[in-house]
């Protein structure tokens, strides 16, 4: 059986070691055969767009040295994390062919259009150049939304009026997935959870729940 590895990519405002990616990481650590492992990082809501690369430069580090150990290497992001997430899927599309496992995005910050997101491009191998065979092989993406979640709200807001300056966030994970291309809806899995908040994923009553369906493929 191949191993297995979980990395889960937080979003901002998420320092210590009481928050939900270690709890995730010991979780997984404790009920199942695989490893886990967390990007740790700070950033705040205004701050966030200053050092993104440098964490996706952080994430294709960890990412790269478990595919070398011949690992399937699973992506799990809150909120920016998922940002992080998309521009490392772009990346990995643009070189090396690369094969992961699930990509599970919870309450994503980044569009919720596959088009102007850029996962549309990354997984039908467009570059804008003459056509080419797909780079990125993903087994499956799970997105985790709540159409009442009020922090993307206020970020798409934000978004609208400050998007010219590279501040404002994206909702994914508040209107879900939409304008997938074939190859998108072929691996896109979509679960709604009204009224469970930006990050009550992982509230004590959820995070079961929640972690059940990360370690999971997820059915249609």
């Amino acid at each position: 059986m191949k191993r297995e590895v979980y990395i889960f990519v937080p979003g901002i405002l998420s320092k210590g070691h009481n928050t939900w990616a270690q709890r995730a990481v010991t979780h997984v650590q404790t009920k199942t055969v695989a490893k886990a492992e967390r990007l740790a990082y700070w950033a705040g809501p205004l701050t966030r767009r200053f050092r993104q690369r440098r964490r996706v430069r952080g994430l294709r580090k960890m990412v790269d040295f478990y595919l070398r150990e011949s690992y399937t290497v699973h992506l799990v992001g809150h909120s920016n994390g998922c940002d992080i997430i998309r521009r490392l899927l772009i990346a990995y599309s643009r070189s090396a062919p690369v094969s992961l496992g699930r990509i599970v995005m919870i309450a994503a910050a980044i569009p919720a259009s596959y088009h102007r997101n850029g996962l549309n491009a990354a997984l039908s191998g467009d570059n804008g150049q003459a056509y080419r065979m797909p780079y990125l092989y993903l087994s499956q993406i799970l997105v985790l939304s709540d159409p009442k979640d009020r922090a993307l709200w206020w970020g798409g807001m934000s978004r609208k009026a400050l998007g010219w300056m590279g501040l404002g966030y994206g909702d994914l994970g508040r209107r879900g997935p939409d304008e997938l291309n074939r190859q998108a809806m072929q691996i896109t899995r979509h679960i709604e959870q009204p009224g469970i908040g930006h990050s009550g994923y992982f509230s004590p009553d959820n995070f079961g729940q929640t972690m059940t369906r990360i370690l999971k493929p997820t059915q249609k």
